[in-house]
């Protein structure tokens, strides 16, 4: 029996091997690296950069990489504006940071980028927990920030925990052997079913496996970190939960009706009747993925921050810019 796992083991690695190096041929970085705090992040500067308009800065949620946010709305900002899609650390192509899942530590990460970028302010939209991450930027980082769209965001402490496989990841010596010797196998075999489920009630967009990128997810460290920021995720809440009053940048809050990953009853409400300048759309017959499922609200959501941000440049008064919007 124990000859028999020691098999099951080393060929489960061997296995997890040669797919990580499958996956790293099949889906090569298309973006751009700078070094911050000694790590590569990847990163992509796509549209014009003269528009009037600060650039939007997209950031993806748990599991996915800077090409779920590019296909789902970042290509069509880019036909009029400038966007800058990140791979958060340990995702895609980025480096892990010790202490990765920590929300600040991610928010410093994209500060340190965007200052490198020479970007001065900008329009951060995060989904679900790049949407916490957009939070912890936005609280720790205010001069740097012009306007808010949190996409199924997640802001509060939840009932009841994470999923199974989260936690047994991130388990010593035996969260390891799950990463190596079965994950890849899943990632192969069931990987796609699993991701395309995120997206319902609506299907996922053609071929958005692939054109994702989702098979780097299977691959044990970047799994891992996903598992990490998810697990660690309810504490990290906890600690910025009682701050959301300090946000004072115009805000717009997206949430789909049939989300079941996220309560929008108490997470986007709730976070809406903390910021000032909010606004909350809930999207009918939508689920969690609002980037692709509610697409033309997102876009129009950034376009209603862009006319706010400029209606108050022009020092219009408060009655006039509701007016108007």
């Amino acid at each position: 029996m124990f000859f028999l796992l020691f098999i099951l083991i080393v060929g489960g690695a061997l296995y997890s091997i040669a797919f990580g190096i499958m996956v790293r041929d099949k889906h090569a970085p298309t973006g751009s690296f700078e070094v911050i705090d000694g790590l590569q992040i990847h990163y992509k500067d796509i549209g014009p950069r003269k528009t009037g308009a600060p650039p939007i800065v997209l950031i993806h949620g748990a599991s996915a990489n800077l090409l779920d946010m590019e296909i789902a709305i970042g290509r069509q900002l880019a036909e009029t504006r400038r966007v800058i899609l990140i791979d958060r650390t340990g995702y895609g192509h980025s480096q892990r940071a010790e202490d990765g899942y920590r929300l600040d530590v991610q928010s410093r990460i994209i500060s340190k980028l965007l200052k490198r970028m020479n970007v001065p302010k900008a329009i951060i939209v995060g989904q679900s927990f790049g949407a916490s991450v957009s939070m912890s930027f936005a609280l720790d980082h205010k001069d740097q920030v012009a306007g808010l769209v949190l996409l199924a965001p997640i802001a509060y402490r939840w009932p009841g925990g994470v999923a199974w496989y989260n936690h047994l990841a991130t388990m010593p010596i035996i969260g390891a052997i799950f990463r190596w010797g079965i994950l890849p196998y899943y990632g192969s075999f069931l990987g796609r079913t699993a991701v395309e489920k995120a997206f319902w009630p609506k299907q996922a967009p053609e071929n958005y496996y692939d054109n994702a990128a989702m098979s780097l997810l299977f691959t044990p460290s970047r799994f891992y970190a996903s598992a990490r920021d998810v697990v660690g995720l309810y504490d990290e809440i906890l600690a910025m939960e009682h701050r959301y009053d300090e946000i004072s940048v115009p805000t717009k809050i997206l949430a789909g009706t049939h989300d079941v990953s996220v309560l929008t009853s108490l997470h986007s409400i709730g976070l809406n009747n903390e910021i000032a300048q909010s606004d909350l759309a809930i999207i009918d017959g939508v689920g969690h993925t609002l980037q692709h499922g509610a697409a033309v609200e997102a876009i129009s959501a950034i376009a209603e921050v862009e006319a706010e941000l400029l209606l108050q440049s022009e020092g219009a008064p408060k009655a006039y810019r509701q007016l108007s919007l």
